[in-house]
């Protein structure tokens, strides 16, 4: 495949070391970008690069960050003629979560900790994407207008209200899922359909996903509570829940009380589309504190991505989801070792292999 990179121009239209690639949108950055980014310098980076890639796969010391590209030659494929190594934004925003996390104090540590956040919600690639001016194919402008699918509708409008917008400091199950199903996209070539075949209802996957959050959160399992332990220092249950009418035994109803987490989170307006909320397409919803961000990750790559995200979409399009992952399973086997660690990654384990 012929690959171009888009590049990111400041004002004097010089390249700032920002690059997407065409046609697949894949993203990155030189590692002189790369060490101004995390506030480090760029022999530091090449240093980290080079253990990283001459690290076993399976028995390294690295960074728990950085294990899933051991032994992997962190470059991008491109046909830049200069030969930079450019570094893929998967890896960019591994690093970043490094240098703000787990590198010991240095010179640059603030500068580490602020580009993280600003990445943290959108994810890397959707954050260069920003720098680029890159557009998916899939949504750019057509020859004749033609609306986008519900899915990139609710992209363009999900977090556009003023009035109660979703503030810094707290994320929201819908952004972070969204990376899941980009990679989706880019790897299977599938895009969630826009309403259930059977109920005619729009296809809303991160309802489903947040309730089975808040489920898992709750769970008195020891799994449950040993990763609690481990990531929020504490295996107790965190109960969101607002007030709710329960079943008393007899046929009435008992109000329960709200959760004792329930102060803990904010509501923010999550606009929908309007094809699918004509009268009120501004709806309330949860988000979290950061500081549960790393559970929530944890959740939906350990958890609802390996053991219900298949159910969930083949139920809904049974077809098309049996297309993408007749393209999942003959994914080469490089491939799949450079998925490791991704969200994508942790779903290839729970498909059948190319020889079943």
């Amino acid at each position: 495949m012929e690959y171009s990179l888009v590049p990111e121009k400041d004002l004097d239209g010089n390249e700032t070391g920002f690059y997407t690639r065409e046609p697949d949108g894949v993203s990155g950055m030189t590692v002189s970008a790369l060490a101004v980014f995390v506030g480090a310098k760029q022999q530091t980076i090449t240093q980290l690069l080079n253990r990283v890639r001459d690290s076993a796969p399976i028995t390294n010391s690295l960074p728990e960050t950085l294990r899933p590209f051991a032994g992997i030659d962190l470059r991008l494929i491109t046909n830049d003629l200069q030969g930079r190594r450019i570094v893929p934004d998967e890896v960019c925003q591994s690093v970043a979560e490094y240098y703000a996390f787990d590198a010991r104090d240095f010179e640059g540590k603030d500068t580490a900790i602020a580009s993280y956040r600003a990445i943290a919600k959108a994810g890397m690639r959707v954050f260069i994407w920003s720098k680029t001016g890159y557009i998916p194919p899939s949504l750019r402008p057509q020859k004749e207008p033609l609306r986008g699918t519900y899915w990139y509708e609710r992209v363009k409008v999900a977090l556009s209200d003023t009035l109660m917008p979703l503030k810094a400091g707290y994320f929201c199950a819908y952004l972070e899922m969204m990376k899941f199903f980009q990679e989706l996209e880019i790897y299977a070539d599938y895009v969630i359909l826009d309403t259930d075949p059977e109920t005619h209802k729009y296809i809303v996957p991160d309802i489903s996903i947040g309730k089975k959050f808040n489920e898992w959160l709750r769970s008195e399992d020891s799994d449950a509570k040993k990763v609690r332990l481990d990531l929020l220092m504490s295996d107790k249950p965190i109960d969101f829940r607002k007030e709710r009418l329960n079943s008393d035994g007899s046929g009435g109803k008992i109000l329960m009380p709200e959760g004792f987490n329930r102060l803990e989170i904010k509501e923010y307006n999550h606009i929908y589309p309007e094809i699918s909320h004509p009268k009120n397409n501004a709806i309330s919803v949860n988000s979290y504190p950061d500081r549960y961000l790393p559970i929530f990750r944890y959740y939906l790559q350990n958890i609802w991505i390996p053991n219900y995200c298949k159910r969930y979409i083949s139920e809904k399009d049974p077809v098309g989801w049996t297309l993408a992952e007749q393209k999942l399973v003959q994914l080469p086997v490089s491939t799949r070792l450079a998925l490791a660690g991704t969200f994508i990654g942790s779903l290839l384990p729970a498909l059948p292999s190319s020889s079943d």
